[in-house]
């Protein structure tokens, strides 16, 4: 999810910049007048658009904007914190209660553990140790 979360915003911010860097290009040599004072006409479906307000581009810019940020920081941090926080902490309570158990089970169950490898100790037969003949 990091490197995921790395490589868009990477992305983003490239083309963003790269917006930048060919619109200020545009601007200084003189291809982008068109921008503010268009000197043609675009028509869709028989009706004229207006190129010369940027409003819904500023708009589109604003949403995209406010997506990016929703899915790349927000949603990542909800899911961290709302689903991860507390599954980590059910995890470590059970593991303590697991390990008091142990403990426990582990101190009562001591003597009965200490009698009974004693009486395997006493009952395992004897190793026959092999001379040897050097």
């Amino acid at each position: 999810m990091k490197t995921l979360f790395r490589l868009f915003m990477g992305l983003g911010i490239g083309l963003a910049f790269i917006m930048i860097i060919m619109f200020t290009l545009a601007m200084m040599s003189g291809h982008g007048h068109g921008l503010f004072t268009p000197d043609f006409d675009v028509s869709v479906n028989g009706d004229a658009v207006d190129l010369g307000s940027i409003f819904g581009g500023l708009v589109g810019l604003t949403v995209t904007g406010i997506v990016l940020l929703v899915l790349c920081v927000v949603l990542p941090l909800v899911l961290l914190l709302a689903v991860g926080l507390p599954l980590l902490i059910v995890g470590a309570v059970l593991a303590a209660v697991v390990a008091v158990v142990c403990g426990v089970g582990a101190v009562l169950g001591s003597p009965l553990i200490l009698l009974a490898l004693l009486l395997i100790w006493a009952i395992k037969p004897k190793k026959k140790t092999v001379a040897s003949g050097t």
